[in-house]
């Protein structure tokens, strides 16, 4: 006669990690956003103020954050144009957070 082995799995935990870790990443996009618009407002070149003004943070869809600038000349700035030297803000400041973001992420996910 073959025997029978019955395993049951208890998923409560399982459960209650994947009702959590949305709100969780959702949070930690945005802390990360938040940081790297103040890192980038910190570190723009300023003139007249219009380019550090401009740049902001959007969510147009869960897990999903924009950050960028809203003058047409920032681009200009982040990469440098017409023999003008790059003076980067924007991508200095994904960098510097890269780092803590991944860590969190990873944690995240423990």
């Amino acid at each position: 006669m073959p025997k029978v082995v019955e395993i049951i799995v208890d998923t409560k935990i399982l459960d209650r990690i994947i009702r959590q870790v949305p709100q969780k990443a959702n949070d930690l996009l945005d802390l990360a956003a938040r940081r790297i618009e103040t890192r980038a407002k910190g570190t723009v070149p300023v003139d007249t103020g219009a380019l550090k003004n401009s740049i902001n943070v959007s969510s147009p869809a869960t897990f999903t954050r924009h950050i960028g600038d809203g003058v047409e000349y920032g681009i200009y700035i982040e990469k440098g144009a017409r023999g003008r030297s790059a003076r980067p803000f924007l991508g200095n400041a994904v960098e510097a957070e890269r780092s803590a973001f991944t860590k969190a992420w990873g944690q995240l996910l423990e």
